[in-house]
Parts: C-alpha cells; structure tokens; sequence
C-alpha cells in the first residue's frame, strides 16, 4: 500500500468560503516564449477538471476579449495558459496548453467571448508520442515513471503502488497514456487484501497518481480528509454558506454544502448484468486448447477487500442481504480470456493469470457504481479527486414530527471523491463533485437499521 493522504483540513480561516485571488493567469505562444500576455482582467470563468477515471486535468477558460488579443497573440492552439491562484490556504500553480477555441460569440462591435479549451502537457504530448519498446523483467511502476518522465516529460510528483512481480511486456506503438493504462488493468497489488488489482491511473492539481482502487478506498492510508455538512435549517446569508469551516469562529473540519443530490442508489439488474453480485470467467489456452472456469461470489469477496466505513468509523456492509440469490449465478456475467504461455509477460507459470485479477476487478468496479452524489460547496483548493472525504447526509424525516431525526444513515459515511470541477467565476470559486461509496453503513440483513 502507498500512503495517499495523511492531512485533514484544519486551515487558517478566510475572507469567506469560496474566495480567492489570481496572482498569475499570462498566455505564453510558442513563437514567442519572451512575451507574455496577461489575461486576468479578460477571463470571466476558469474551470479545472478532475477524474479518478481519467489520465490527465483539463479545462476551460472563458474570455471576453475587448482588445483583439485573439489575433494579437495570436491564439492558434499553439500556447501555454500559466496560471496560479490562491485560496488563503494554499496555491494552485498550472500550465496547460490551449487546443481549440469554441463557443465563439460576438457579445457587441468590438467585444469578442470564446473559450480556450485546455488540457495538461503531459496530454499535448501524449498526442505525438509512440512507444515501441520491450521492459524487460521489470515492476508495472517502475515502468510507469520511466514513461512518465523520458516519455511524457513530467515533472510533476508521482505516487505509484506496488506490485507483486516482474514482468516482460512489449509496447508495441503505443501513446504513453495507453501503455500505462494497459499495464494497470493487468496489475496485481502487493498486498494479499487489495486482490481486485483495478490499478487506475489520474492526475490532480498535486500531481500524478498510479494505484489500485483498493488502496484508494482504504482509509488507513486515505485518511478523510474534511467533514461534508448539508444543513437545510440554516440557509445561507448574501449568497454565502454559514457555518463553514472557513468562517469567523468555526471550529472542526466542516466544509458546509450548498446543495447535494443523488444521482444513484443502487440498480439491482444493472448490478446483476454487470457481474457485481457474481460473474463467471472462462480462460481459454489456445495452445494447449484447454479451458477453465473462476466464478467470483459477492459476500466471498467483500469481506476480503477495503472498504469505505459508515458514519462514525461503522464497519462497512454488503449492499444486499444475505438471502439474496443473485450471487450464487455467475453465468449473470461471463467473460472469456484467451492466454497462453508468453503471452505478455514470462511469468513462471507462463501464463497472465488473468483469473486471479479479472473477477474481483468487475465486482468491485460494479460497486463503485451504487451510491453516487453530487454536492456544489464553496470552492477549496486542498480538495483534490481520489480523496475520502465524510459526509453526513440528513435525515428525511420530517422535523416538524422528529426534532432530532439525526443523520441518514443510508447514505451518510466515507465516501471517494471520483470526479471534481473546480469553478473560478468572477466572484467565488465554487466545486461540484461526484463521490461514491462502495458499502452501506448497516447490515441489510436486519429488519430495521439504525
């Protein structure tokens, strides 16, 4: 395991959640790299994306453009974008690259709005770049920083996982971002208890990371790092939310949400078809023509994995109870493997051992597709995708029955931050992001939860 995060939010207050300054946003040309064009005073919405599910950050940057700068540049799809910003806890230093222009407008004679549409270096040069090269008895991470830094360039932090053991592969061709993506679908942790493998590969404004979902949703290692609060009983005063961490007074780790919605609790036939509760793989030796078949069964393999906790570090548990029949059909799911000896790698055993990966990594994908939310709250830069963060979502119940309904249960917890878009407007920065967790906080098998 690879330690992930170790700090919790406990920062110097601000003006007012949500504030920030730029203290750089310039454009850069390639034909010109001495010049620099400063565009603060043009930009009226700077957006950063963030995915656990994708490689690289992108963005957006919208302008209104009153001085041509468009052709003065000009802008070509050929620039830098360097911008830093400041929160009053910490800064967010990019360079991205401009590749198209879109959403042309003309606001009035002479007043251009368009957005720059960005993506990181690394990407731009993912886009030129081919690797055909053999690594010979090696570890998946140490293959991916040599392709990051001699292939891509980066110079970014890299936070890599481990694996269990050496392999061969050749890289026929490949972009850079492939080749990585390729080797973590075929990874193996080190670690007995991440047996799911699910190696996924993203960047964030800290930096890359390479590691196993496993090891993502471990929260010993991927401490939460702040309290998400959503309290309809306190609306918000001039367009600011009360109660915030940030606020005059306030003490804790609370960062207080906006709004908050769900967009899936759970999908039983989407669940069964996708082989969550159970999925059977059927490797085939196409030399020695010889065929086997690994059924993975959904309570064998929970107890077995991490998990995200409950409200208030509670076990986590099974998203169906224990008469469900769903995991006892693993023809609900089937997927043929072909494999041979050589084939990828020359492990010992000659083979890939993609039976021992491919099960549990359909499961667990699956599960991280049950309680998705989506929160708007005012904006922090420390809050980056693949962090854990708690949430204590409320009770439905109506108050004016129950004075004290508590917390809901259901859908209160640990939960990953999967997909973040940072929202720099004119005024406020503002996130929206997308968080999921794997368990529920109560046995389903009870007739009553908590």
């Amino acid at each position: 395991m690879v330690m992930l995060n170790a700090a919790t939010y406990d920062r110097d207050q601000v003006e007012f959640p949500g504030a920030y300054r730029v203290r750089e946003m310039v454009l850069v040309s390639d034909q010109n790299p001495q010049v620099r064009h400063d565009i603060s005073a043009l930009f009226i919405q700077f957006d950063v994306f963030e995915s656990v599910w994708s490689p690289t950050i992108s963005g957006q940057l919208v302008m209104v453009d009153t001085t041509n700068m468009i052709k003065n540049v000009p802008i070509l799809g050929e620039e830098t974008l360097h911008v830093t910003i400041t929160d009053g806890t910490r800064d967010m230093t990019l360079r991205m690259r401009v590749y198209a222009i879109k959403d042309r407008q003309h606001v009035r004679h002479g007043v251009l709005q368009y957005t720059l549409a960005l993506c990181s270096e690394e990407m731009w040069l993912d886009s030129f770049v081919r690797i055909s090269q053999s690594y010979h008895l090696k570890k998946f991470e140490d293959n991916v920083r040599t392709i990051l830094q001699n292939h891509l360039r980066s110079q970014k932090p890299i936070i890599t996982g481990a694996t269990k053991d050496i392999r061969s592969v050749v890289i026929p061709y490949w972009s850079p971002i492939h080749a990585i993506t390729w080797m973590g679908n075929r990874a193996q942790a080190a670690e007995d208890t991440y047996s799911a493998g699910n190696f996924v590969f993203f960047e964030t404004i800290d930096g890359f990371k390479w590691v196993a979902v496993d090891n993502l949703l471990d929260s010993t290692v991927n401490r939460p790092y702040c309290t998400l609060f959503y309290d309809p009983m306190r609306p918000s005063v001039q367009g600011l939310t009360r109660y915030d961490r940030r606020m005059q007074g306030a003490t804790g780790d609370a960062l207080m949400i906006e709004e908050w919605s769900v967009v899936k609790s759970f999908d039983f036939l989407d669940n069964a078809r996708n082989g969550m509760y159970a999925n059977r793989t059927r490797t085939i030796d196409i030399v020695n023509r010889t065929w086997q078949d690994t059924d993975q069964n959904y309570f064998q393999q929970f107890y077995d994995t991490p998990h995200l906790k409950g409200l208030d570090g509670a076990a986590a548990r099974p998203f169906c109870s224990y008469k469900n029949e769903a995991p006892g059909w693993p023809e609900a799911h089937m997927r043929v493997a072909i494999k041979h000896k050589g084939l990828f790698n020359d492990e010992p055993d000659g083979n890939s051992q993609i039976e021992k990966w491919l099960p549990s990594k359909l499961s667990q994908m699956q599960q991280l597709e049950n309680f998705k939310l989506v929160c708007t709250l005012p904006g922090h830069i420390g809050l980056t995708a693949g962090m854990v963060v708690n949430h204590v979502a409320p009770n439905p119940q109506d108050t004016s029955v129950n004075q004290s309904p508590g917390p809901d249960h259901d859908f209160s917890g640990e939960y990953l931050v999967t997909n973040l878009r940072r929202s720099f407007g004119e005024h406020r920065h503002t996130i929206v992001l997308e968080m999921v967790k794997d368990s529920r906080a109560y046995d389903p098998s009870a007739t009553i939860g908590p």
